[in-house]
């Protein structure tokens, strides 16, 4: 071995015994402060200076007679849903050839019919009765479901309403940031 590698070997053995008493001393103060504050409830560091401090105390909360309790506020209640129009008993209705039967659960034009929802025979009135016009996307939600800002429940509406609409022989157009109108295939 040259000197070198001696060196090295004792510094290791050294610093690993340095080690090792460093971990024992840490843990015999570490066990020396836990048994003080279980006995004396005090917090001193070996060899500090100066007395003990105070280990932190700890507030109970202030428990309120039932009285003074703020009342439990119930959570809000989801929007009423609203029922789906009862059209039993009324006779088909047709606008601009467009024949819907809220009974039989149908629509019909040019001779053609097919069966859909009650909500989709009621956006298919609607625009049955302004064709060929537009209808605003507002004024069809206020209409059908009594609320101006149910865009998102007309948009699923009027996509399940568009292949129905197609096998007879209607288009839905859809008239982009404004609202919807109801075409024949051929114009």
């Amino acid at each position: 071995m040259t000197d070198v590698e001696d060196a090295v070997a004792k510094l290791r053995a050294i610093s690993a015994d340095l080690v090792a008493t460093m971990s024992r001393i840490a843990l015999a103060a570490v066990a020396e402060a836990a048994a003080r504050i279980a006995t004396d409830g005090a917090v001193s560091l070996p060899g500090a200076a100066g007395p003990a401090l105070p280990a932190p105390a700890r507030k109970p909360k202030p428990v309120r007679p039932k009285a003074e309790r703020a009342p439990l506020v119930p959570a809000a209640k989801p929007e009423p849903r609203r029922p789906a129009p009862r059209h039993d008993s009324a006779p088909p209705a047709a606008a601009n050839g467009v024949t819907i039967d809220f009974a039989a659960g149908t629509m019909a034009y040019g001779g053609s019919s097919v069966t859909a929802s009650a909500m989709q025979l009621e956006v298919a009135q609607l625009l049955a009765r302004a064709m060929p016009d537009v209808m605003p996307r507002a004024e069809i939600c206020k209409r059908v479901w009594g609320a101006a800002d149910k865009h998102d429940v007309l948009y699923v509406t009027v996509s399940a309403l568009k292949p129905k609409l197609a096998e007879i022989g209607l288009e839905l157009k859809t008239i982009p940031k404004f609202g919807y109108a109801l075409a024949p295939v051929n114009a």
